[in-house]
């Protein structure tokens, strides 16, 4: 009988810890957008050529019409097919001209100086943070 009861209370404090950990990381919607970094394509063309994943593509209009925290990548090609990648976390409540600004920022880490790249073959994937009720959605992350 003694066994059971700390195999209950071990399975308790394990589940406690993994709902502290859990709560400690930032929740980010399911999926993602992916804008291509083709320099001959038009924004017209850019815009029909990006891909919404998961929740991006039902809640896009939610998710780009109020300031919240993004996670931008870059994915950078060379011309021999290498790829670099940088993510950059922006740290401050995010807007669409935060979103363009943290992509420069990620493209010239993944870069790295390079002037060898395939334009065409490279792309930046966006995904947004979760906003609480509690929180204000202009919290910055820290």
């Amino acid at each position: 009988m003694a066994k059971i009861k700390n195999r209950a209370s071990r399975k308790k404090a394990a589940a406690k810890k993994a709902n502290q950990a859990k709560a400690s990381k930032p929740d980010y919607f399911d999926g993602y957008l992916k804008i291509p970094l083709d320099n001959m394509l038009e924004a017209d063309e850019v815009r029909n050529r990006s891909e919404f994943y998961g929740e991006w593509d039902r809640k896009r209009a939610e998710i780009l019409s109020s300031p919240r925290l993004f996670k931008v990548t870059a994915h950078i090609f060379n011309s021999k097919g290498d790829k670099a990648v940088a993510t950059i976390d922006y740290q401050s409540a995010g807007t669409n001209y935060s979103i363009a600004e943290a992509a420069t920022i990620a493209f010239d880490a993944a870069r790295n100086g390079t002037a060898d790249m395939n334009m065409r073959k490279s792309y930046i994937v966006i995904r947004a943070q979760k906003t609480n009720d509690k929180e204000c959605s202009y919290a910055v992350q820290v």
